[in-house]
């Protein structure tokens, strides 16, 4: 995109605040899972929570790990994740997941659309902590492939346009366009 995606216009605000209005009304608590200066994020009033120093290299499940660990010492049982570049993510699938992942009894849930499993659309019970950090320490990175050994139950979405994420300006002016058209 050129620019920190927490920060790109979008509906009237960055696309962060939009993460957040979606996000707020189904948690109970929420965060923001970022590197570099969490003084960037102070206009929005919630923890930052940066990768632990070893796993700055494994990308979003890096964030997975922070979240768990920080809800952990919160006393949280559950972690909502969502990407912030996913700006039309269902005012429910918090719901929904917690739906999926009661009924099975599974330890996670994750968002599945026609596309397929939407792993960082997921909620995640704070004990996975410990076999995730053995995961990351043996080099894993996928949180697709994660999610899977560990038998997440799956919530399906029939849209896939709402858990799209926006990876070029191109997908960001789509996704511009189609908010208007909303």
């Amino acid at each position: 995109m050129g620019a920190d995606k927490a920060f790109v216009a979008f509906g009237g605000g960055p696309l962060l605040a939009q993460a957040i209005a979606r996000l707020r009304p189904q948690v109970a608590a929420l965060a923001i899972s970022a590197n570099g200066g969490p003084d960037r994020f102070a206009a929005f009033g919630l923890p930052v929570l940066a990768d632990a120093a070893a796993d700055r290299d494994a990308g979003p499940l890096a964030g997975v790990a922070a979240a768990l660990a920080y809800a952990e010492r919160q006393g949280l049982p559950l972690v909502a994740t969502a990407p912030c570049d996913a700006p039309f993510a269902p005012g429910d699938f918090v719901l929904r997941l917690a739906e999926a992942q009661a009924a099975a009894g599974a330890p996670a849930a994750v968002a599945e659309s026609p596309r397929g499993v939407e792993p960082l659309f997921a909620l995640w019970r704070t004990d996975l902590l410990v076999p995730l950090r053995a995961y990351l320490d043996r080099g894993g990175r996928s949180a697709r492939e994660f999610l899977i050994a560990h038998d997440a139950a799956r919530a399906r979405f029939p849209s896939e346009d709402a858990f799209a994420n926006l990876n070029t300006p191109a997908e960001l002016e789509s996704a511009r366009a189609k908010a208007k058209s909303a």
